[in-house]
This record gives C-alpha cells, structure tokens and sequence, in this order.
C-alpha cells in the first residue's frame, strides 16, 4: 500500500531540468535524442520557468494590491458611516437617533419598533406616510413609558404599507463611528460601536458631527 509523503507532487522548474539531464546521460550512444525532441524538451522548460515567473509576479501583485485595499479600510477609523443593517447606536443617554431606512415605493403607514440587546420591544414609532427613497425618523432615546436609556447598541424593526394595504419591504440603515477594523481571511470588518460591518454595506462616509 502507498504511503502519503506529505510532499507536494507538482514539478518545478529544477525537477524538469534534473529529469532533462538524467535522460540524456543515460540515452542510448548509438540512438541518440533526436535534435526535434531534444528542442521540443527544452521549449516546455522554457515554458514552464516563465509559467512560474508569471505566477510568482501575480502572487506579489495580489499582495500589494491587498495592502492597499486594508490601508484605505483603516483610514476609516474615526469616521461616521452609515451601512445596511438593523442596529441602531445610541451615543449618549438622552440623545436623539435617526432611523434610516430604504423604501422601494412610497408607504402609506411606516412602524418602526426599537428592541434592546434582548429582542425586547421597548418603543415603537408610528411615523405615518413616506416616499419612496431613503427615509429618516428620530428616536429621542427614551421606552414607551418615557424612561430614558442607557448609551449602547439597539435594533429596529421596520415595517411598512402602501395605500392599498400591501406590505412594503422597508431596508434599514444605522450610523455609528468606526472604531477599529478586523481581518478575518482577509476580509476587513469594520468595528462600529458593539458590532462588526462588512465594507460593502457601507452606504456612506461622513466626518463625524462635533461632539459625537
């Protein structure tokens, strides 16, 4: 029974040369290689070091290109982005919060329903008509009982019907700044408050407001 090496079984450029050498040392004095097979051997030599020359530069292209793509990502750091996505940052107890969300087409009734880390529903917004578009509606930081409460990470929950009584696939946006940026296989997720966001649900990038 064969046994794994644990060896990699592609040849290099310096396994093919090797083989090259070894085949003429032993052929037949009185048969030679012909000249055509003997060319035709050294052409795929050839090929094969450029091969592996072009994947060697490639390899040193992607790397460079990525150092770049993670250089721009953490100059984010500091940032208010606004990304797809249902958490909701309140910074500061007794602060006001926009609500963003995406409407296909316009909505004759809006519900926007504000839950703790918990799932808890602990407020919830009859905001009325909207347009089609990016809407906003403001939480000002307090439950249905007008308690107010405490800085951290909240979700929002949003639904929404137009004037016929069909339901309307509202999107949510949330804002909050970037403090960190994590690598995970290579891929950047942005740290925003309690959560992680991916770069491609980044909608926008703004200089934070003073003071936030």
């Amino acid at each position: 029974m064969t046994q794994a090496t644990g060896q990699s079984s592609s040849l290099g450029k310096e396994d093919f040369l090797k083989l090259l050498v070894a085949q003429l040392a032993h052929q037949d004095p009185l048969q030679p290689m012909e000249n055509t097979e003997f060319v035709a051997q050294l052409a795929t030599f050839s090929n094969l070091e450029q091969m592996m020359s072009v994947n060697t530069n490639l390899g040193l292209l992607q790397i460079s290109q990525a150092a770049m793509a993670n250089s721009q990502v953490a100059g984010l750091i500091g940032k208010e982005v606004e990304a797809k996505g249902d958490m909701l940052q309140l910074l500061k107890q007794g602060s006001t919060v926009s609500v963003n969300f995406d409407l296909p087409v316009a909505a004759q009734e809006v519900t926007i329903k504000i839950k703790d880390m918990k799932g808890n529903v602990i407020r919830t917004l009859q905001v009325g008509s909207r347009m089609a578009g990016l809407n906003s509606a403001a939480w000002d930081g307090k439950d249905s009982m007008g308690n107010l409460m405490p800085a951290g990470t909240y979700s929002v929950d949003i639904s929404a019907k137009d004037k016929n009584g069909n339901a309307v696939n509202a999107s949510s946006h949330f804002k909050g700044i970037v403090s960190g940026v994590t690598f995970i296989n290579g891929i950047p997720l942005l740290e925003v408050g309690s959560t992680t966001v991916q770069v491609g649900d980044v909608v926008a990038v703004r200089q934070p407001a003073s003071g936030s």
